[in-house]
């Protein structure tokens, strides 16, 4: 489950060493996220709370044949931890925005709802630090909690 500033392509490297391990992945794309960095956000976004976005992948969880693994990413790894205590996971991989208080938190919202290059720069730069180097031990430390569970 992607964050608040990406979508699913956050977990491209995680389904190439997942999927060839045989694992099926499903990388959602959050409510009203559908939109490229540079267009502007769509405005039901505004209107969207945590529980709707939950209500919407539990759905989509609801739908699949066995409880996944999730894994969420700062925003997602809320919903993650939210719909594991539904008891709709098999288990659950949280990988946290480093250094997020909620103060800056909201500093950090404020500065995007009055400045709309700061929101390009955002994604932009989510999607530099992705390091396909990195997936590989991510996912093993995963892998190794999951079968330990």
């Amino acid at each position: 489950i992607h964050g608040m500033w990406g979508g699913p392509w956050y977990w491209a490297n995680y389904r190439g060493v997942l999927e060839a391990r045989g694992y099926r992945c499903v990388a959602t794309t959050l409510p009203y996220h559908d939109v490229s960095p540079p267009a502007p956000p769509d405005p039901r976004l505004g209107r969207t709370s945590l529980l709707d976005y939950a209500a919407a992948l539990e759905r989509d969880i609801r739908a699949m044949p066995e409880p996944p693994i999730l894994m969420g990413h700062s925003l997602g790894g809320l919903l993650a931890q939210m719909l594991a205590a539904r008891g709709l996971a098999r288990a659950a991989v949280l990988l946290p925005q480093a250094e997020l208080t909620p103060e800056r938190l909201a500093a950090e919202l404020r500065a995007c709802c009055t400045d709309r290059a700061l929101i390009v720069t955002r994604a932009e730069r989510a999607r530099s630090l992705a390091r396909p180097d990195a997936t590989h031990d991510v996912v093993e430390a995963c892998l190794s909690l999951v079968r330990a569970s």
